[in-house]
């Protein structure tokens, strides 16, 4: 089993207004990933959509909080996007190269996961077959990143890495994460 545990970075102009962390941990054992993320520190002012009963799928869950990580082969110009509310709610955007030909991607049906949140905690966990988009025993890389919007609307952007001047989680260098 590869594991790996990460930290995310606010955005360079965002550092000094945030008093959260995110982390996670991800690992992968025979075409399964499974995904861990929090968001830890006083959750005071942070608009966390409430859970809904019947979670869908949905379109531009990024205008809100959400986590999301991105999939590719090295080599390749596609790669993957998942989205995950705290509602529930989720997608997989399949791009054919660097954000374009975004489309739903059709392999993937539903994207169950269970969301756990306490006083200073938010959580997340996805068990995810693999299988679906990349060829068992196949090397990729992963990016992770989160949206988090405060309820006065204002929102930050975390990463892995924030390689280029504005918050861009497709930037290929913020794919640090190797399988």
């Amino acid at each position: 089993m590869t594991n790996y545990e990460f930290s995310l970075k606010p955005f360079r102009s965002e550092k000094e207004l945030n008093p959260r962390r995110v982390t996670g941990r991800v690992s992968e054992k025979d075409g399964r990933l499974n995904f861990n993320i929090k968001i830890l520190g006083s959750l005071t002012g942070l608009a966390i959509p409430l859970h809904e009963s019947a979670p869908e799928r949905r379109n531009r869950l990024w205008e809100e909080t959400c986590f999301e990580f991105f999939l590719v082969l090295p080599g390749d110009g596609r790669y993957w996007e998942f989205n995950l509310s705290p509602a529930g709610h989720w997608n997989v955007f399949c791009f054919e190269k660097y954000r374009q030909g975004m489309q739903e991607e059709a392999a993937v049906h539903s994207l169950p996961f269970s969301i756990r949140k306490d006083w200073n905690m938010v959580s997340l966990s996805l068990g995810f077959d693999l299988t679906l988009l990349i060829p068992l025993q196949t090397h990729f890389k992963m990016a992770v990143s989160s949206v988090l919007q405060e309820q006065t609307g204002q929102t930050t952007f975390w990463a892995l890495s924030h390689p280029a001047a504005n918050p861009d989680f497709h930037h290929r260098d913020s794919f640090l994460i190797v399988f």
